[in-house]
């Protein structure tokens, strides 16, 4: 690397340009016409070309030490509703409408939709790592899995709901089956 700074020090407006390193890192290296003045034109070829393989070298290894040395972030929780409202309703990453089941007890985090029934009511599923964001929880299912609540409320989906909007739902078995309302 010493080479190289004596050699910035001759630079010349003359000398070609070439980039070398990341195209987003910026890095620009000037090759001044006086390397080599005093070598043969096979010595002058041998020493540039191996400034620049050494030069592409140590700039592809500081290119790989500077990202294999970052460790990643940890996952972060979610900072805003997991749902959005769609004419009056709650409704899911995928703009499918939500519901809530009445035999679900209001903040005791768990359901009572499961098995088949969460076959037909597919639960809005919460990663592992969701943490509560104001009105909204996480349920433990009983299969593990966790379950976004609002409010205390488990919400669902329902499977026969074909395209965003469809409310087909609401009021199913005896009425038990509610959409989601902010």
């Amino acid at each position: 690397m010493a080479n190289a700074l004596m050699y910035s020090a001759a630079y010349t407006p003359a000398a070609p340009k070439v980039t070398a390193g990341h195209p987003e890192s910026g890095e620009t290296v000037f090759l001044p016409s006086s390397i080599g003045k005093n070598l043969s034109s096979k010595e002058s070829t041998s020493m540039t070309k191996i400034l620049l393989s050494a030069l592409l070298a140590s700039s592809f290894l500081a290119a790989c030490s500077s990202t294999s040395t970052k460790t990643a972030a940890p996952p972060q929780a979610a900072t805003s509703s997991p749902t959005t409202v769609l004419n009056g309703v709650l409704v899911g990453p995928n703009q499918m409408t939500l519901y809530v089941f009445d035999k679900d007890v209001v903040g005791s985090g768990k359901s009572v939709c499961n098995g088949p029934c969460a076959t037909n009511w597919p639960p809005l599923a919460a990663p592992a790592n969701a943490q509560p964001i104001a009105d909204w929880s996480t349920v433990t299912r009983d299969d593990g899995g966790k379950q976004w609540a609002y409010k205390g409320r488990p919400l669902y989906t329902w499977a026969k709901d074909a395209k965003p909007g469809d409310a087909t739902g609401d009021g199913m078995a005896n009425n038990t089956w509610h959409t989601a309302k902010p």
